[in-house]
């Protein structure tokens, strides 16, 4: 929420109007200032204390010289607050207080699973405390199986295995090439890049050839300092998905290894026989789902850390030097392949259910197991297309200058009640000539703007909930792929470049405008007095209201508008 707020200086004894913005984490103070705000102070509301308690309390105060007042506190700050009712107050209590609780529940479940990973990584037992030289043997037992002795399912884990390994190798090394100097960049530390030795570059650039020969290489790396430039964090900080990504890598580096290791010490103490392969191990056990789990924390995060290091100019000079260490793969590409082991296993199992014989362990449990793998995968799925919505939402805020912000609309579109649907450049008929903008199509919105040097320059957003469209039937028309988008506050004609686009926006904008009025509750919309769509110089020879033909300069187009 948001709105005007009165803060009270109880010092200098005096008020003053603050603009308050109350998000999920944060409370925003600003100032009024030309076409914005000015940016005052920000209350960390997710903040705890040494015990587990919030950090920042609101309350209400009372004062015999003000009324409706409530007071936020922290331990480095105190405001209090006048509002103009009490019902103001109660709304701003209760918000705030509601928000701090969540944060603090979904802290408190971040502890829980930093708990459970811990127990995670304890449930696979391993021989040696050096992960390095366990790497090492693990390659070795690999490299000296031989396949042509297996059978079909002790075929499937080794390939399974070998495959795997090679992506915990790489990610082992972003790891430690990437994501470790941002996670202590996130705690306050300078950024700087862990870079490998030319050695282990040449490693990570065989390791497709040998992956063909059932062989992987050591991934743990030991990181040097390879810049002492001090690059900024702030975007880093304040992005909470990044952070959670960032923590999430960590974790799934480490547990991957150690989920690969236990299942292949599993097979060789088995002498890679199948009828002894025991899947419910690996794949039904408390340590496994909780590691399978951490991937749908992961898919909540790996977009905003590819648009933070991929996209964000803040990041340039640490990407690159980063992708030299880790050549010839890409920042964007590792975060994505990571994603992509639930998907994996879901193919081994499937393969290894087809052909699996009653005889062997566990055979019963496959199914079971390939339940829970694709179960995770759908939870991947729906969090992985609400962040794409959210990411592109935020794509499409920053396309906008700058000092059209102020519009009430593009001001708060970045927001999880909003779906996005399509965008297109289309002619829009104006009253000179045809006139190119772009479309943004949302469940609730349509939007548009035109081309302008550094983005788009904001125009207009239509309410769908009172919309309509439909194909125009103006035969004499010499435009074909013509449709009328038709509105309370603003009707027009739109010319779509082919008929494949005519009827996906037409579609598209008669789905969104019946779901928006079946959300709202609007049974009718017989009542609606849309605006008249504009008519070009040129469609007529005289005024429409009065007939008088058009002729010189005192009888000019469009005069009884």
């Amino acid at each position: 929420m948001e709105g005007d707020l009165e803060r009270i200086d109880h010092k200098k004894k005096t008020t003053k109007i603050y603009f308050a913005h109350l998000f999920n984490d944060t409370l925003v103070i600003s100032t009024n200032w030309r076409m914005g705000y000015k940016f005052h102070r920000a209350v960390n509301l997710s903040a705890l204390d040494s015990d587990g308690n919030p950090c920042t309390i609101v309350k209400e105060v009372a004062s015999v010289v003000y009324s409706n007042m409530f007071e936020v506190s922290t331990p480095s700050i105190s405001y209090t607050f006048c509002c103009g009712d009490k019902s103001d107050m109660t709304t701003w209590i209760t918000a705030l207080n509601d928000q701090i609780q969540k944060q603090l529940v979904i802290q408190k479940e971040r502890e829980r699973i930093m708990k459970l990973s811990k127990q995670a990584s304890a449930e696979f037992v391993m021989p040696s405390n050096n992960q390095e030289t366990e790497l090492g043997s693990m390659c070795e037992s690999l490299n000296n199986v031989d396949i042509s002795s297996l059978d079909s399912h002790a075929v499937k884990v080794v390939q399974f295995l070998d495959a795997e390994f090679v992506d915990c190798a790489i990610l082992k090394s972003f790891q430690n090439v990437v994501i470790s100097p941002l996670a202590a960049a996130s705690r306050g530390a300078a950024l700087v890049v862990g870079a490998l030795t030319e050695e282990q570059n040449d490693d990570i650039s065989r390791r497709s050839m040998m992956q063909e020969k059932g062989t992987y290489m050591n991934a743990i790396t030991k990181a040097s300092v390879k810049s002492q430039a001090q690059a900024t964090t702030a975007a880093l900080v304040d992005d909470a998905d990044a952070l959670l990504c960032i923590r999430t890598v960590e974790f799934i580096a480490t547990t991957m290894y150690d989920f690969l290791t236990s299942f292949e010490r599993a097979m060789k103490e088995g002498k890679w026989v199948s009828d002894k392969i025991g899947l419910r191990n690996f794949f039904l056990s408390q340590g496994t789902k909780i590691f399978f789990t951490s991937f749908i924390t992961y898919s909540s995060g790996m977009l905003a850390m590819i648009r933070l290091l991929c996209n964000s100019k803040i990041f340039a000079t640490f990407r690159k030097e980063a992708e030299d260490n880790i050549r010839p793969h890409r920042i964007e590409s590792i975060l994505r392949n990571t994603l992509l082991f639930p998907y994996k296993c879901q193919n081994f199992l499937t393969e290894m259910s087809k052909t699996m014989s009653k005889k062997m362990l566990d055979n019963d449990k496959v199914g079971e197991a390939l339940n829970f793998v694709d179960d995770i995968i759908v939870q991947i799925e729906k969090e992985i297309a609400l962040k794409k919505n959210y990411e592109k939402l935020l794509e499409i805020k920053s396309g906008f200058l700058t000092e059209f912000m102020p519009d009430p609309v593009l001001k708060g579109l970045v927001t999880t009640s909003r779906t996005f649907i399509v965008e297109d450049e289309l002619q829009k008929v104006c009253r000179k000539k045809n006139k190119p903008f772009r479309f943004w199509l949302f469940n609730d919105y349509l939007i548009y703007g035109s081309s302008a040097v550094g983005g788009y320059r904001w125009h207009h957003a239509l309410d769908l909930s009172q919309s309509s469209v439909k194909i125009s039937e103006d035969k004499q028309s010499t435009d074909t792929y013509t449709f009328a988008f038709t509105s309370p506050d603003k009707s027009f004609m739109l010319i779509a470049p082919s008929t494949n686009t005519l009827h996906k926006w037409v579609d598209h904008i008669d789905n969104a405008c019946q779901h928006r009025r079946a959300e709202l509750g609007i049974v009718s919309t017989t009542d609606v007095v849309a605006a008249p769509v504009w008519i070009q110089d040129a469609a007529s020879s005289g005024c429409c209201v009065c007939q008088v033909e058009f002729k010189g300069f005192f009888n000019r187009k469009h005069h009884c508008r």
